[in-house]
């Protein structure tokens, strides 16, 4: 590392670095599936170890490292269905790090959390370190925060295997495998979740011989 890191402060970019975590982007693949679930509060999540799992190995074998502070903490009541609670509200600074240039970018990001007991300090820290990771690297889950009710004929396992069928496409684009472009939202839709997953198998099945990329296009198919 030099003497002296570098961090971006309007001026030169970190070149090397971005082109590290734009690597880890195409590598980490944009998605992740869901692996949790909050029977109290009715909803699904990607747990912190799905988030490691899919990120550490890539990010260590680039040449990237996180570091965390806290910047902000304030504990506080909170009020849930069983009454009050613990509520700790904070903002944590991850500092991504090239090893090989010493360059460093800082990125801030909330976390709430609310426990009955003393945890709420750590599902704060637990839940800006996912978004950390899922931000910077523009892995999709599925949900989105903003939206309120599901539109009709909303399918979630379908949009799910239509994120990861883009996310895998765009490797194979990166990789310089010939493919065939995607086909629209509203056509995959009208697919059975089976053609959607031999598609998605397929379309990963490109990445495992890239050598044999020779200008031929191959095509995106999900029959019915």
């Amino acid at each position: 590392m030099t003497a002296e890191a570098e961090v971006w402060d309007g001026g030169t970019p970190p070149v090397a670095l971005l082109k590290k975590l734009h690597k880890a982007m195409q590598m980490t693949g944009g998605y992740i599936q869901k692996d949790g679930y909050n029977s109290g509060q009715n909803y699904g999540f990607v747990s912190e170890r799905a988030f490691i799992t899919k990120c550490r190995d890539v990010m260590l074998g680039l040449g990237i490292v996180i570091t965390g502070s806290m910047v902000e903490g304030k504990a506080g009541e909170g009020l849930t269905k069983s009454g009050k609670t613990n509520l700790f509200t904070g903002a944590m600074r991850y500092r991504f790090w090239d090893v090989d240039t010493g360059q460093y970018i800082d990125c801030i990001y909330p976390g709430q959390g609310a426990d009955s007991s003393d945890k709420g300090v750590y599902k704060a820290l637990t839940g800006a370190f996912k978004y950390a990771l899922r931000q910077t690297l523009m892995i999709a889950t599925g949900d989105d925060p903003e939206a309120t009710d599901e539109p009709d004929g909303y399918d979630a396992v379908k949009w799910g295997l239509i994120e990861r069928m883009k996310a895998a496409h765009a490797s194979v684009t990166a990789a310089g495998v010939a493919i065939a472009a995607m086909p629209q939202d509203e056509d995959l839709l009208g697919r059975s979740v089976d053609a959607l997953e031999r598609a998605l198998e397929a379309i990963k099945g490109k990445l495992q011989e890239p050598g044999k990329a020779n200008g031929k296009t191959n095509g995106v198919h999900a029959n019915n």
